[in-house]
């Protein structure tokens, strides 16, 4: 990720942003430890989608899982605060 990182800043952009399943609990928990925050969710191409960010330049983002039920079905759902430095 620091790759695409540097790669992305040489060119000018601003953020990185990617998606994964909402069922990839883990992989989400290791994005929100490296500074991804969730932006989005969306039912795409037949899948459920998070969609996360991480800015180039220095932001500080609080993220924070937190557990849930509905209807029976357990699940966690992400929350997100930027600050800017």
């Amino acid at each position: 990720m620091d790759c695409a990182g540097d790669v992305a800043h040489s060119r000018g952009y601003l953020a990185l942003t990617l998606y994964a399943n909402v069922k990839m609990v883990e992989d989400l928990g290791v994005y929100g430890s490296i500074g991804f925050c969730e932006t989005e969710k969306k039912y795409e191409d037949g899948f459920d989608r998070v969609y996360l960010s991480k800015g180039i330049l220095p932001v500080l983002c609080f993220f924070r899982w937190r557990f849930c039920e509905v209807d029976g079905i357990k699940g966690i759902v992400g929350v997100s605060q930027y600050f800017d430095l």
